[in-house]
Formats: C-alpha cells, structure tokens, sequence
C-alpha cells in the first residue's frame, strides 16, 4: 500500500505556493534525481532501474514533477552533435528557494 505525501510545488499557484501529493515510489524517483543532481544529472533509464521501478512509471513521475516545477529536463548531446539521452535535475528554480529558506 503506498501512502501519500505533500511537497510544496507549483501546482496550480504560480508564486509556488501549490500542494504536490507524491506515492512512496514517486517520492523515490524525486530522491534519487535530487541524490544525483549534486553529482552529474540522471537519465531516465538509469531513474528506472536505481529504483527498481517501470519505465512507464518514471515517465509518469516526471511529467507529474515537471508539471509542478520541481524537475527540469537537461537535453545532453554526444560529441558529435547527435541527441544523447535527455537528464533530469532539480529545478534550480527550486533549489535556489530551498538556500534562501535555509
């Protein structure tokens, strides 16, 4: 059974005063992209698997956090120009108000 939590995000509020309910698996997904942001930015099939869920479910969990402002997709490219596999970071939006809450 997986239980619900609130984050504050975006939601329907644009000062970012709105309310995110994330399930456990989805609060996963948020975790492991805020633990490798500090790092490198995580892709989406890495997402899956150090999480041991879906594709599809991350697919979801992303459209639901960009949704409410608190993931950015980072479009990488290989040397050669091609479209590498696209990365997901925390919005910097968001991380710079969580220093200033600090």
């Amino acid at each position: 059974m997986e239980r619900s939590v609130e984050l504050a995000g975006r939601a329907n509020d644009p000062e970012g005063g709105g309310r995110v309910r994330l399930t456990d698996t989805q609060l996963k997904i948020l975790g492991a992209i805020a633990a490798s942001s500090r790092r490198y930015p995580i892709t989406h099939e890495e997402l899956a698997e150090s999480v041991g869920c879906c594709a599809k479910t991350v697919d979801r969990a992303i459209a639901r956090f960009r949704k409410a402002g608190l993931v950015e997709v980072r479009n990488t490219r290989r040397a050669d120009g091609g479209q590498n596999a696209n990365a997901y970071v925390l919005s910097s939006a968001r991380a710079a108000k969580a220093r200033q809450a600090r």
